[in-house]
């Protein structure tokens, strides 16, 4: 179905005459017809919408009387006006309670009529004017503060999420540095007593991953929801249900590959989240992102 286009009309009144001007310039006028309460026009001319064939369709709150109704095609506009079939003001044009957003006041005009009339409409169209103005303050306040919601809602989101990463990225950090120190400065000797070393602070990292999939719940991630609440589950199971209720298995040389392969995986992660959280990452990062998990994501799950 073709889409009705209507041109911008501008009105305005005296005791007894009503006035139209349709902003229309090079119309041509294909039909104007007038009735005692309707007004149907087309016409082909430039408008709001460029050169196109506009229409309107309209029924007045009062009667006219169409016969000593007239209209005046210019080069800008097309003028019409009706005479009222009562002598008095009109509270609104249309019968319609709605005012349509093609329909406009011709304050010039308006202040133009009756000198009897002038203090009555100035009034009219200083109250009309205040309400349109603060109408309009008052939808721009609403945007403006919906903006500032959206602002603050995001800076908390990102906050929140830097604060984390940084947390968990710092942990896993000084979990690699203890094995890898250890390693290095006792060897083979090191490996029963990393377990006890560094088993705490990883399993508080553990737990507090279970955030990541409620993070994505609530869509503050851009990520699924399944794929950290299995990861998150799996380190559950083999930390809390196998190693720890097994102290021959906390000895083992298993248990620090585990440990290595999980930490250094989140050693690249967690600094990839807060620079991408903070809008800053660098390209050897979001490499190293997407390259390291090849060797130790079956790393991890083979020592599991």
């Amino acid at each position: 179905m073709a889409v009705v286009l209507n041109p911008l009309v501008k009105w305005a009144q005296d005791r007894n005459q009503v006035y139209l001007t349709v902003e229309l310039s090079d119309v041509v006028v294909n039909s104007l017809q007038i009735q005692e309460k309707t007004l149907k026009f087309e016409g082909c001319g430039n408008g709001a919408q460029g050169e196109n064939i506009y229409k309107l369709d309209v029924t007045f709150r009062e009667d006219i009387l169409p016969k000593l109704c007239k209209h005046r095609i210019s080069d800008r506009c097309v003028t019409i006006t009706l005479k009222k079939k009562d002598s008095k003001y009109w509270e609104r044009l249309l019968a319609d309670d709605i005012k349509p957003g093609w329909l406009k006041i011709d304050f010039d005009r308006w202040r133009g009529e009756d000198d009897s009339e002038d203090e009555r409409q100035q009034e009219e169209i200083t109250r009309i004017s205040v309400e349109h103005r603060n109408k309009q303050m008052e939808s721009q306040l609403q945007d403006h503060v919906r903006e500032a919601e959206e602002e603050v809602k995001e800076l908390v989101i990102k906050g929140y999420l830097s604060i984390y990463n940084s947390i968990q990225g710092i942990a896993f950090f000084y979990i690699t540095f203890a094995v890898l120190i250890k390693l290095l400065l006792n060897g083979a000797d090191a490996v029963p007593r990393i377990y006890d070393d560094v088993s705490d602070l990883l399993a508080t990292c553990q737990i507090a991953a279970f955030i990541e999939p409620i993070n994505a719940a609530f869509k503050l991630v851009h990520t699924g929801v399944f794929a950290p609440l299995a990861q998150c589950i799996g380190r559950f199971i083999a930390l809390f249900l196998v190693i720890t209720p097994h102290e021959e298995l906390q000895k083992s040389v298993l248990v620090v590959v585990l440990f290595l392969a999980w930490s250094l995986i989140e050693n690249v992660r967690y600094p990839f989240y807060l620079l991408q959280t903070v809008g800053y990452c660098p390209k050897w990062l979001l490499w190293l992102r997407y390259t390291a998990w090849i060797p130790l994501y079956p790393l991890g799950l083979i020592t599991e």
